[in-house]
């Protein structure tokens, strides 16, 4: 079995959150090393991350600075331009906001009602069976793809409406981000620092392995970047383009 080491966890916490929070990083980087993910350990986090208002902190970062980081690196992508984005699988919708922000026309694609939300006006609600026309746009995909029991048959879907240009951002599997450090901090943002009730199947991929995933989309895929310091993000994130 793979050890995750809590000092490599608690230096990269520390990193992202600031010196404030030791006494509680050093309490989730030792729940990392253990690898508890029974519903009994999520609940003596969560205790702490209330408490402490660390959680409400972490999440303003997600949802603002992480947001807009993001956006940031999407809006100055080569061929973006003014052109409609579609945001798929959008998620809480934090990343469209802050593309808004920017002045950019954006759709959101969710099964809305999987997080709870009420479906937002002119939204692409992906739970039904009826395939918009979005020919001409061009759709980002944020960190969800590892989300999803099949991505193939979600890139697919996302061809149907008439997509020929996708940006990519995911995370990958390294030899210092393994199969067992993703897993674990999925599990702790899905269900300890929130508390979405969705399972996440394992795609922890390498690079050459989502560029044949996302191959099934179109057959030009690019890997372009790695980004080492996303706000509140223990871990790398890479881009990819296709087209």
């Amino acid at each position: 079995m793979e050890i995750l080491d809590p000092n490599n966890i608690y230096k990269r916490l520390v990193n992202i959150l600031g010196d404030a929070w030791k006494e509680e990083i050093t309490y989730i980087a030792k729940a990392a090393a253990s690898q508890d993910q029974s519903e009994t350990a999520a609940l003596a986090l969560r205790i702490i991350l209330k408490e402490s208002n660390l959680q409400k902190h972490w999440n303003h970062i997600l949802d603002n600075e992480r947001a807009h980081y993001l956006a940031n690196i999407l809006i100055n992508q080569p061929g973006i331009g003014d052109r409609l984005i579609v945001d798929f699988l959008s998620g809480t919708g934090t990343v469209s906001k802050a593309l808004r922000s920017y002045n950019r026309t954006v759709i959101e694609a969710e099964n809305f009602n999987y997080y709870g939300r009420i479906t937002p006006n002119n939204a692409w609600d992906l739970s039904d069976c009826r395939t918009p026309d979005f020919k001409g746009a061009v759709a980002v995909i944020i960190t969800s793809l590892h989300h999803e029991v099949n991505p193939v048959c979600r890139l697919i879907q996302l061809r149907k409406a008439g997509i020929e240009h996708a940006i990519v951002i995911e995370n990958l599997r390294t030899s210092e981000f393994t199969s067992k450090f993703h897993a674990w901090f999925d599990w702790f943002f899905n269900r300890v620092l929130n508390e979405f009730d969705n399972e996440c199947p394992g795609w922890y991929w390498t690079t050459s392995q989502w560029k044949c995933v996302l191959q099934s989309f179109n057959q030009n895929v690019e890997w372009h970047q790695t980004f080492n310091s996303v706000p509140g993000i223990p871990f790398s994130y890479d881009l990819f383009t296709i087209r």
